[in-house]
């Protein structure tokens, strides 16, 4: 068996690194893997295995036959058997089947507001599920819309994971004062909801001014990000609310953090809540996804732009150093326990098997 995984970039975001995750983990498992991008690389692209082959199609317009072409030929070259086929690159997948009916395809939903997108503007993914052989998703709520909706009946809901990061090269150091720092993980852009989160932590900060406001993740200069430089400026938050843009040194940026925020208004299930436990942060999330299922009791979950709420869930952990930890040491223990590599690897793998 040798899978490859499709994605349409390595762009940092939740869905690629969870792509690269597996595409690293593979390669242990079978001393090789391979990865191919519909598009462009990113930045991503640095943290593979050097035992994993990448391919970069190159597409340049949703019917690339030329694409479609190559990386039918790379495949075959490679006796490539499944294609794990993330978020949208489904399509991709669809149209190389079409011309090689021997691959499988298995698609990986992380769209956390699936059940809220219009059926109709879904229809294009409901007639391409006639080509899957096997679904899996971030979590039950997903699985319960494909079951409902996709005609594949092979459909799985199989957790994100944490895998170890290479050192990156970079030593990015935080502002602010050491103990006092909080991070937030996420791009600039919907649903992020960053100007909720600047806007709680404004009212934090007049009463605990030493703490600070970290933001890490890609800045693409646009109307979303306009309008979180404006409220820093507006509202004199230079000194304590930091935007240091696209950062692949993450493990060592969270080791200077106390407490790791997603303020999302949807999600599937972020890879930065998984990231925060790894590195032994207190967390703080809203209920959206399965976020309340892998921080409830261990963290603590409030409702999605419900000001009031995250105010004092943040204030609870910056002034409470024990309960912090507490929560921190058993977020830590139960992510091992049931998110690590090993422990979902091994589910994938048996999916894989299935189809």
């Amino acid at each position: 068996m040798k899978i490859i995984q499709l994605i349409d970039t390595l762009n940092a975001g939740g869905a690629e690194r969870v792509a690269v995750n597996y595409a690293n983990t593979l390669s242990n498992k079978f001393g090789g893997s391979f990865l191919a991008t519909t598009r462009k690389p990113g930045t991503l692209e640095t943290e593979l295995n050097e035992n994993v082959e990448y391919i970069n199609l190159k597409k340049t317009s949703t019917f690339d036959f030329s694409a479609i072409k190559r990386f039918k030929i790379y495949l075959i070259k490679n006796e490539v058997t499944v294609i794990h086929a993330h978020t949208t690159s489904y399509f991709f997948a669809v149209l190389t089947k079409l011309s090689y009916s021997k691959i499988k395809i298995v698609w990986h939903d992380h769209q956390g507001n699936r059940d809220e997108i219009n059926t109709l503007k879904q229809i294009p993914l409901i007639i391409a599920s006639f080509f899957f052989n096997g679904v899996i998703t971030v979590n039950k709520k997903l699985e319960s819309w494909a079951k409902k909706h996709l005609y594949c009946k092979n459909i799985i809901s199989i957790e994100n994971f944490v895998s170890a990061r290479e050192n990156s090269g970079e030593n990015t150091r935080l502002n602010g004062k050491e103990g006092r720092r909080i991070v937030c993980l996420a791009n600039l852009r919907n649903p992020k909801n960053h100007l909720f989160l600047m806007e709680v932590f404004k009212t934090v900060q007049k009463e605990r001014e030493d703490w600070s406001l970290h933001l890490i993740g890609n800045d693409y200069g646009d109307v979303y990000s306009q309008k979180v430089h404006k409220y820093i400026s507006d509202n004199e938050l230079k000194d304590s609310v930091f935007i240091y843009g696209l950062k692949n040194d993450i493990p060592n940026i969270l080791k200077q953090c106390e407490i790791g925020v997603i303020v999302s208004t949807f999600e599937g299930l972020p890879m930065a809540l998984l990231e925060y436990g790894n590195a032994s942060l207190g967390v703080i999330t809203t209920d959206v996804g399965s976020c309340r299922e892998l921080v409830e009791g261990r963290g603590v979950v409030v409702e999605s732009e419900n000001k009031v709420q995250f105010y004092r869930a943040l204030m609870s952990l910056i002034d409470n150093v024990d309960f912090r930890r507490d929560f921190a040491y058993k977020m830590k223990t139960h992510i091992a326990a049931n998110y690590a590599e090993d422990v979902i690897v091994k589910k994938a793998l048996a999916f894989y098997e299935s189809i």
